[in-house]
């Protein structure tokens, strides 16, 4: 049976928490942990952002670029798509330059990238530490890996901040328990897109507002 399309809302939510977001959805649920609000109060160069695939270096770096454009900073985004080598954003004039996915780079157009690093800081993620392509071009670089921050009280706060956003007011609501963290935690790791995917189909399964716990989970995967 069909089920109707606001059917999120027996559920306490405007959505799936869990789905698809648009750019502007994941900056407001996105949050930075202390060590990267200390650092982007300093004069640090340039920033890469490392980790594997799924542990939040584009969300990181969207909750940046919201601080950047509150500042007044004149900035641009670009991500790398799979397949593809080369960044097509004009960076003339700008004061910071976010690219997603360098490591796609080819050598031609690191080279060219890199060129114009003295002229506009760069905030990128990779899959790959760059930092000896920046050396050899003398720009100071920091690097932070995403993957340190993952922890149990990471994944709660990233839990929270999506339910909150999503949360319709003064009703009856999904919530998730402390063990139903832990258990996320200790199966997903810093693979957190991977635990989204998942709690996306426990949320498509549900039908009325209830306490998800671990127990919950682990029948869900069985």
């Amino acid at each position: 049976m069909k089920r109707p399309y606001f059917f999120h809302h027996t559920l306490g939510y405007k959505k799936n928490p869990f789905g698809a977001l648009t750019q502007a959805e994941l900056t407001a649920v996105a949050f930075l942990p202390k060590a990267i609000h200390v650092l982007l109060q300093t004069d640090f160069g340039h920033l890469q952002l490392l980790g594997g695939n799924g542990c939040g270096k584009t969300s990181t770096m969207f909750k940046i670029m919201a601080q950047f454009a509150h500042s007044g900073h004149s900035i641009a985004y670009e991500y790398i798509p799979e397949g593809t080598n080369k960044f097509e954003t004009n960076i003339t004039g700008l004061d910071c330059f976010f690219l997603d996915e360098a490591q796609r780079l080819s050598w031609r157009q690191r080279r060219r990238w890199l060129k114009q690093g003295s002229n506009v800081q760069y905030i990128f993620s990779s899959h790959q530490d760059l930092t000896s392509a920046f050396t050899k071009h003398a720009l100071p670089l920091q690097s932070i890996n995403i993957e340190t921050f993952i922890t149990v009280d990471y994944y709660a706060q990233w839990l929270n901040n999506r339910l909150a956003h999503f949360a319709l007011p003064e009703v009856e609501r999904v919530t998730i328990d402390d063990t139903a963290v832990s258990y996320l935690f200790n199966t997903f790791g810093p693979n957190i897109r991977e635990a989204e995917y998942f709690l996306y189909d426990i949320w498509q399964n549900l039908t009325e507002p209830r306490l998800i716990t671990a127990q919950t989970l682990q029948k869900s995967r069985h």
